[in-house]
């Protein structure tokens, strides 16, 4: 290389070098010690401890108590403002000697947000959010008995992951472990023991995998829908619509009453065993359903209710039918009485396959529709019983080849 070109080159290396070295600031540490330059946790998220109890919260934002806390009298947290909460961090609220509430809050606080704690027997309520849109999740609330709720949510209000307790039996006065009388409130993966009503999801509210047992009535709902939840041991009604609700995929077992419905109402793919009795439909709809060891009967059918494709095994008698009601494509099984019974007129009872029953199809009075039904099997004695005039196929019982080709005949073997 030339020796002026390599002059040329080494002075822009040198000026590049001295530029950087500029940029780079000076090389000396500042004077004195190192010192932390990370923010706080109450830097990022302020938020208010809850040192001692009872506490009154005036303002929004996020509370926290710092280990667990307990009360003598009162109410133990009290809140009064909008958009307040309240993260346990896994500590307890509990009633040292006479308090009333645990959590209470004003109905004119909307927001309302708890979590991850537990709160203990407190005299008459575990938690009461009575404004809207409160958030109650990973909360375990257990109260002595009589007290009057477990953990309660106004209009639109939610309760996930949690659990309300009480000593059993059931009281005579009217209690309740998770749930709301307002409107649209979500219960989510959550459990109630002991209460008179369990679990109740309000007007238009929904139940979702969730569970009562030991209560007088397991999980209610207005005009709701309850999916994949569970009812058991309740004294009177394990799953209970009122009005036209609806209850998918959930099961009953050891109620007086698995299912029942009032006016409207829809049973799709539920499950009942060893209840009193499995299902009661007055004016709705059940569909895809099973019941098993009904002591007193599997389906009772009222006025103008339907029962499709369900079956019925080692109940009473498999299907009970009032008047105007609709039986069609059913099967019932080891029925110890009777596999369909009608007691009223105007009922059609279609496509139904009943086996090893005394009684196949029994009907009290005149006036219904018997068509393409099918009772064979070991232990029958009847296969059909009928009083009165009624619009029925031949009965079919001769063994052999088939006497009829009458496509709405009923056949007994």
């Amino acid at each position: 290389m030339p020796k002026h070109a390599f002059a040329i080159t080494l002075a822009a290396a040198i000026g590049a070098s001295a530029t950087l070295l500029a940029l780079a600031g000076p090389l000396s540490p500042p004077a004195g010690p190192p010192a932390p330059t990370h923010k706080t946790l109450a830097d990022i998220e302020p938020r208010t401890p809850i040192g001692s109890l009872p506490f009154i919260i005036t303002q929004p934002g996020p509370y926290y108590p710092p280990g667990n806390l307990s009360v003598a009298a009162g109410t133990a947290i009290l809140g009064q403002a909008d958009h307040v909460s309240i993260d346990l961090n896994g500590f307890t609220l509990s009633n040292a000697a006479a308090a009333i509430e645990g959590v209470r809050v004003d109905v004119s606080a909307d927001g309302f947000r708890l979590s991850n704690g537990s709160v203990l027997a407190f005299i008459e309520r575990g938690i009461l959010c009575q404004g809207r849109d409160a958030d109650i999740r990973d909360v375990r609330v257990a109260v002595p008995a009589n007290a009057v709720t477990g953990i309660s949510v106004g209009k639109g209000g939610r309760i996930r992951g949690c659990t309300a307790s009480t000593p059993g039996p059931p009281p005579a006065t009217v209690t309740m472990g998770l749930g709301t009388f307002e409107t649209h409130v979500l219960v989510e993966s959550s459990v109630a023991t002991g209460f008179t009503y369990g679990i109740r999801g309000g007007e238009y509210g929904t139940v979702v995998a969730s569970r009562a047992s030991g209560c007088t009535y397991g999980i209610t709902t207005f005009y709701g829908r309850i999916t994949d939840s569970v009812a058991n041991d309740n004294e009177a009604i394990g799953i209970w619509l009122f009005g036209n609700g609806v209850a998918d995929r959930c099961a009953a077992r050891g109620n007086g009453r698995g299912f029942e419905t009032g006016n409207g109402g829809v049973f799709t793919a539920c499950d009942a065993s060893d209840n009193g009795l499995g299902f009661f439909v007055l004016s709705g709809v059940v569909e895809s359903c099973t019941s098993s060891g009904g002591e007193f009967g599997g389906f009772v059918v009222r006025a103008g209710g339907s029962i499709r494709g369900c079956t019925s095994s080692g109940d009473l008698y498999g299907i009970d039918l009032d008047n105007a009601a609709v039986a069609i494509g059913n099967t019932c099984h080891a029925s110890l009485n009777t596999g369909i019974d009608a007691s009223g007129p105007d009922n059609r009872i279609e496509r139904n396959t009943i086996t090893d029953a005394p009684t196949g199809i029994r009907v009290l009075v005149a006036g219904n529709l018997i068509v393409r039904n099918t009772v064979s099997g070991n232990g029958v004695v009847t296969p059909y019983a009928t009083a009165g005039a009624q619009t029925i196929g031949p009965i079919v019982t001769t063994p052999g080849s088939l006497s009829t080709t009458n496509t709405w005949a009923n056949f007994g073997f």
